[in-house]
């Protein structure tokens, strides 16, 4: 059973997790807003230009978002050591706020060349804090630091080859960001949902542990309790 942390500490993630939640929501609905609205336009048009860039946006911000939560959580709220170096906190949401900042930056890039080297710059870094940060705190998965580092790498590629038709190149680079989303989520299940970790009792654990309850006799075999007197003679005249 972890330590329950202080007070102090719940308040400080808690707070941490609101800004996190805020900037990422504003993220979130500059990209829906530069979807169905055009710039310079005044009524709504949904913008299919810009629909590859929303797509690989939501799958990089949905598993960011929540990994984010979770690993303040598992790191500094249900740790079962709850000492870390100092201003480990601090580094870790000055990082979160950043790459939720650069998240707005995307959603307004929607149509500028620049927004898959920014999308694969923001996983290098996180990739870099990823493998730090595993270094210091065994409780983060460096696992995320192969992962963003690989879809990096593979987005620089795409980015950096001529080779493609028109417009072929951009919806590769949203498929890049899925799988890396799938990826995420099918290697690290465990820590984005911790429930049902603990398993229910088996039949047999269940009979050994009623075993131990009534407890062996003399000759090793399980007592069994007599019946009265009164109850065998008041069944014989049933």
């Amino acid at each position: 059973m972890p330590p329950t942390p202080p007070k102090d500490i719940e308040k400080s993630i808690d707070s941490l997790q609101r800004i996190h939640a805020l900037v990422s929501a504003l993220a979130l609905g500059e990209a829906v807003r530069r979807l169905v609205l055009n710039p310079g336009a005044a009524d709504a048009a949904f913008n299919t230009e810009a629909l590859p860039q929303f797509l690989a946006l939501v799958c990089t911000i949905v598993p960011f978002y929540h990994g984010m939560h979770r690993h303040l959580e598992d790191t500094y709220l249900f740790a079962t050591d709850a000492r870390h170096p100092k201003g480990v906190l601090l580094i870790d949401f000055v990082v979160f706020l950043a790459e939720a900042s650069t998240f707005f930056a995307l959603a307004a890039l929607f149509k500028s060349p620049n927004f898959f080297w920014l999308l694969a710059g923001l996983l290098t870094f996180d990739a870099l804090w990823g493998g730090v940060t595993a270094l210091i705190n065994p409780a983060t998965k460096f696992r995320w630091c192969l992962l963003n580092f690989g879809a990096a790498v593979a987005m620089f590629v795409v980015l950096s080859l001529n080779v493609f038709r028109p417009g072929m190149d951009v919806w590769l680079l949203t498929l890049v960001a899925g799988v890396r989303t799938i990826l995420d989520y099918s290697t690290h299940w465990r820590f984005y949902f911790p429930f049902g970790d603990e398993q229910p009792p088996s039949a047999q654990t269940v009979g050994e542990e009623n075993k131990a309850a009534v407890g062996p006799t003399a000759n090793g075999r399980n007592h069994k309790p007599e019946e009265s007197p009164t109850t065998s003679s008041e069944t014989q005249r049933v």
